[in-house]
């Protein structure tokens, strides 16, 4: 499954107040692009550092989810909630108005409570969304910032996106 069909289950529209944790990364910045596309209120969870990139993106606000007790912090509720960021699920569904949906990208999506579904999002091959997405990045109205790595490279580019580093880049690795 990809991106369309996140939105389809979390119910984005131009009614959802959707909040993205992990959203500096390189597929949650396309979520905030996608969601921002459908009309979606969008709050961006990232560190301070990506605030104007995210705001450019699309996000309407930015939340520091890098700080101990993140989710404590902030009055707002969410209808909708994309986890991007691995150990941040069980905080962000605290934010969710009763009835909302969370889905993580990152497989650790908590059990539902107060009617909020929740799921995990594995990616499948999907030709024909994989096409739109490329005719929206060709046509500039998608940003995708692609940065070519040599292969002898490759590992420390790894461990920087496990770590959650790669400030939103898709790095390709030249051989």
């Amino acid at each position: 499954r990809g991106m369309s069909s996140v939105f389809d289950e979390l119910h984005v529209d131009a009614t959802t107040r959707l909040l993205v944790v992990g959203a500096s990364g390189p597929t949650a910045s396309l979520a905030v692009q996608l969601a921002h596309r459908r009309g979606a209120e969008i709050v961006a969870g990232a560190g301070p550092a990506h605030a104007g990139q995210l705001r450019a993106l699309g996000a309407n606000e930015v939340i520091d989810t890098h700080t101990d007790g993140w989710a404590q912090m902030t009055d707002r509720r969410f209808d909708a909630v994309l986890i991007a960021a691995k150990g941040t699920a069980s905080d962000a569904i605290g934010l969710l108005t009763d009835g909302g949906r969370l889905t993580s990208i990152t497989s650790d999506a908590p059990d539902p409570v107060r009617g909020i579904t929740t799921s995990n999002l594995y990616v499948q091959p999907d030709g024909r969304a994989l096409g739109e997405l490329a005719a929206l990045a060709a046509s500039g109205e998608l940003r995708i910032d692609v940065q070519t790595t040599p292969v002898k490279d490759g590992a420390a580019i790894a461990d920087q996106v496990a770590l959650g580093r790669s400030g939103g880049v898709k790095h390709v690795l030249m051989f």
